[in-house]
């Protein structure tokens, strides 16, 4: 709209219009506000860093016990926001964007498959999030659901905060949430938990205030995604694919295709040679309980694969103890055979040695 009136030279008042806007709609005026108590509290948003470095050589990932922290001081929606950005590698710019259509779920992991930024043939991938993120989303969305709003395949997975009190808001009044929106949450629980606190300004006052940090704010949580992808031994080629991140060259000849079902089997479960998302997902699981769960279903699938092998080796040995008599039978059988199929050789071979004898003798006693 801005950018409509500029080039018709239409001069707007943008400060008369704002004082119409819900808190939502106008993230200029929230980003001025937001920008000056970061800088008060020696924060720097540009930089979006969690603890104090000028060089960018020690950039680092969140760890799983910062990241289970700031989940401890989350809400249903704050926590569908950390975890989609850790265990699926999305960036901030993307969440707003999301779409319920964007979403499969793969009922065999339980975990769905996220496609981002849909309506961008260019930037457009898919991606995958871990079990403990769906059941996130699970939960936020019956949440919803439950306090009134009717989810279409167009609906937002992340909307904006709503009164659920009022019935008319919650079914009608659904805005996707805002950038900023996201931004600023995660900064708020980041200072709320412990993890992030002020930059005390003493004699180095210059140095201080706008510090980089080591840890980036939001893209702390896809570098997490992407460190510990590569940690479990996920193709490389893959991480690429599920981060959006270009293949260079290999873009026009590394082409993944989606099976009948949109879902895209060679990211998600790898080959025989190179692994999968699928490999990933305990590195990526935040909750210890849900890791542990996971273990555990995994060593029962390998006991069950163990116990099925017992019983076809079990099968075998019946088989066996079955057929050896049987065998051993047919083995004697075929030695009498050979014993009789020697004797009658034996005994042709002696009667033409007789017969070869005999004639000599004749053919002398003619001539005689």
């Amino acid at each position: 709209m801005n950018h409509f009136y500029g080039i018709n030279d239409i001069v707007i008042n943008r400060k008369k219009i704002s004082k119409f806007l819900s808190n939502d709609d106008r993230p200029q005026q929230e980003q001025e506000a937001f920008d000056f108590n970061i800088k008060a509290t020696g924060d720097n948003t540009n930089d979006n860093y969690d603890s104090a470095n000028t060089s960018g050589d020690n950039d680092r990932p969140y760890t799983r016990a910062e990241i289970a922290k700031l989940l401890e001081y989350s809400d249903l929606r704050t926590k569908v926001v950390i975890l989609i950005m850790a265990s699926a590698g999305l960036r901030l710019n993307a969440l707003p964007l999301l779409r319920m259509n964007d979403l499969i779920e793969i009922q065999k992991y339980n975990i769905y498959q996220i496609r981002v930024y849909s309506n961008s043939r260019k930037d457009r991938y898919h991606t995958f999030c871990t079990p403990e993120a769906k059941k996130a989303i699970d939960n936020y969305l019956d949440y919803r659901r439950q306090a009134g709003e009717h989810i279409t395949p167009k609906s937002p997975l992340l909307r904006h905060e709503f009164d659920r009190t009022d019935i008319f808001q919650v079914a009608n009044n659904v805005k996707p949430l805002s950038k900023f929106s996201i931004k600023k949450t995660i900064h708020q629980i980041l200072y709320i938990s412990g993890l992030r606190t002020p930059l005390v300004a003493g004699q180095n006052k210059n140095k201080v205030l706008n510090v980089r940090r080591r840890t980036a704010m939001n893209h702390g949580f896809r570098k997490f995604f992407e460190t510990w992808c590569i940690h479990s031994g996920m193709n490389p080629t893959y991480v690429k694919l599920c981060t959006g991140h270009s293949l260079g060259v290999e873009d026009s000849y590394i082409l993944p295709q989606p099976d009948g079902n949109g879902i895209y089997q060679e990211i998600l479960e790898g080959s025989d040679k190179s692994l999968g998302f699928i490999a990933a997902i305990d590195y990526l699981t935040i909750d210890d309980t849900q890791r542990l769960k996971r273990e555990n279903e995994t060593l029962k699938v390998k006991k069950s694969e163990i116990e099925q092998l017992k019983e076809q080796a079990e099968a075998y040995k019946s088989f066996m103890a079955t057929f050896n008599p049987k065998l051993e039978e047919f083995q004697r059988e075929i030695n009498n055979l050979k014993i009789h199929l020697n004797s009658q050789n034996n005994s042709r071979k002696k009667a033409d040695n007789d017969n070869n004898i005999q004639q000599p003798q004749s053919i002398v006693s003619t001539y005689q």
